[in-house]
């Protein structure tokens, strides 16, 4: 269906304007009589062909070749990049690899198909060198669809039947010792788990927060519930979802989207798990409408979504050698693209903390686990060839796989870096009776005390730059809240203070530079512990810090994995009115 079509009217017909006219004008009734009309008529004529160069025609069209019916539609600009592969980077000094898209998509038109009122595509004009997203809202029947469209030229939205069939997810919960690896290794005799909790989070499509648990089937029944052919309930299910004796378990009817699974092993068995794919215990489901029971990504076909879990193991039963493997595994502080491949590019912040060790053999079977606090020893290793795993419990670091070579002789194997996943923020909320946004009274380890003390249960939140939320959380008794884990999307996100009970003052902030720290003077610790590389600051003498005054309530920032950044709030009591 094409909108600049006549509109639909009552019962179904359609008026047809342009035809109902010639009728008038053919008729012999009083529009010929009017001399001013064939003058009109010919002014409408000679410009009709420069609107239609700068119209677009927009066509809707169901999936199931349904009549669509009314819809509402919107044109927004795309201001992203578009890099043309043959020539991808056009500007060197300022490549679009290294900038971030802008996050404002100007909206340049939109229409109704119900309202007589409301402007045809045939209507709009638009820039024939910029590109567009076409949305299109029909009002029953038919889910949102949408495309891209260039200039003025032509683009087709599809559309799907409202009734969207619902989607399935397969777990598989697996014993992760053949070798530690963090994948599933069925063909080495890796065997399934079973008994374990499969806990969904609804994503609501996106990252960060969202819905909670999810419970419910598409439905509104308990999740495992079992349905009839004719769609009536066969067995009512209780919302619990445990892995079956291969350790397999399919999650059915449920709605798509995206959604975040955790798997919790039966209560007091001690399991570590291996697995992540972004830094944490969730693990990521994107499910469809009709979703087979498979998971096919890169030609590899799989579950959805698996995990793997060891358990701790000393190495008794293998290792009855008389040698030892130690080292220290420490988080290394990287510098800021693009600056990785600089000499001290790299500086260690000190131990992983809940830190993991394990060590395969060379023919792949795992036969040491355990959890390590500060510095590591393996002790009774034979000689020969290993492979030594590293990972946390919150799985905030990568994976690590060092090889290993016992030759007659102990192996100390010094400091191993340890990368994270994830950027930090530390916030902190300051009583500022002063109003100039400078934490006065800062102690050694940088929190607000004496006569701007910290202020307790302000809330901190941290946005996409849509302005949803992504993070949020009120700072304890110091006025102090850390944001530890903190995604590092390399794009604009937005830090926010509550001031629903006080006066924003202003911000200090400690920007992270990256690289070796150095201490900087002054007689405040602003590498926060050894931490952060401060950033000189050039608007503020290049002092390690920049600070904001009047009512400063957000603040943009980029994360960079393994960087903390610092933020003192100030705030006041509001005045009288």
């Amino acid at each position: 269906m094409r909108v600049n079509n006549p509109r639909p009217i009552a019962g179904g017909k359609r008026e047809r304007k342009g035809f109902t006219m010639a009728r008038q004008i053919n008729s012999g009734g009083r529009f010929m009589r009017n001399k001013t009309i064939p003058i009109a008529l010919l002014l409408i004529l000679l410009m009709l062909p420069c609107s239609l160069a700068q119209a677009f025609t927009l066509a809707v069209e169901s999936s199931d070749g349904g009549p669509v019916g009314d819809y509402r539609w919107l044109v927004e600009e795309d201001t992203t990049f578009h890099v043309d592969p043959n020539n991808p980077e056009p500007n060197p000094t300022e490549p679009p690899t290294v900038r971030f898209h802008t996050s404002y998509m100007p909206v340049r038109a939109n229409g109704d198909t119900s309202d007589p009122a409301s402007p045809a595509p045939g209507a709009v004009t638009l820039d024939p060198a910029k590109r567009y997203f076409v949305t299109v809202l029909p009002y029953d029947g038919y889910t949102v669809g949408g495309g891209q469209l260039v200039g003025n030229g032509a683009v087709t939205v599809n559309v799907n039947p409202r009734t969207v069939p619902t989607a399935q997810m397969s777990v598989y919960a697996f014993e992760d010792n053949n070798p530690i690896n963090n994948a599933p290794d069925t063909a080495n005799g890796e065997r399934g788990l079973a008994g374990f909790t499969v806990v969904i989070e609804d994503a609501a499509g996106r990252y960060g927060m969202a819905g909670g648990q999810l419970s419910l089937d598409a439905y509104g029944n308990p999740l495992g519930t079992t349905y009839n052919p004719d769609g009536s309930v066969d067995t009512m299910g209780d919302g619990i979802i445990l892995t079956g004796p291969d350790g397999v378990v399919i999650v059915e009817n449920l709605p798509p989207g995206k959604y975040g699974v955790r798997l919790t092993p039966p209560a007091g068995e001690n399991w570590m798990q291996t697995t992540t794919i972004e830094g944490s215990k969730v693990i990521d489901a994107w499910i469809k409408a009709n979703e087979p029971p498979v998971f096919v990504e890169l030609g590899t076909v799989g579950p959805h979504v698996f995990v793997g879990f060891v358990h701790p193991d000393d190495g008794s039963a293998y290792l009855t050698g008389g040698h030892t493997i130690s080292g220290e595994v420490v988080n290394f502080h990287l510098s800021r693209p693009p600056f990785l491949s600089e000499t001290g590019a790299t500086h260690p912040l000190g131990d992983v903390s809940q830190l993991r060790i394990g060590l395969n053999t060379f023919d792949g079977l795992g036969v040491y686990a355990q959890p390590v606090d500060g510095p590591f020893s393996i002790p009774n290793v034979p000689d020969g060839a290993y492979q030594l795993v590293i990972w946390d419990e919150y799985l905030q670091v990568l994976i690590w796989f060092q090889p290993v070579v016992v030759d007659g002789a102990d192996e100390d194997l010094g400091q191993i870096a340890a990368m994270e996943w994830f950027t930090h923020q530390w916030h902190n909320v300051f009583f500022d009776p002063n109003e100039n946004g400078f934490p006065d009274d800062l102690s050694a380890d940088m929190l607000a005390v004496g006569t701007e003390p910290g202020m307790l249960e302000q809330t901190i939140n941290l946005r996409f730059r849509d302005g949803t939320m992504y993070q949020s959380f009120p700072t304890d008794l110091s006025g102090y809240i850390p944001f530890d884990s903190v995604f590092p999307f390399f794009d604009w996100m937005v830090a926010e203070v509550d001031f629903a009970r006080f006066k924003a003052t202003g911000l200090t902030v400690v920007v992270d530079e990256g690289g070796v720290i150095t201490p900087v003077g002054g007689g405040l610790d602003w590498t926060l512990g050894g931490r952060t590389n401060p950033q000189p600051q050039p608007e503020n003498a290049g002092a390690p810090y920049r600070t904001e005054t009047g009512p400063v309530l957000t603040t943009g920032f980029q994360g960079f994995a393994g960087q903390t950044n610092a933020y003192y709030w100030g705030k006041t009591f509001y005045g009288t009115a």
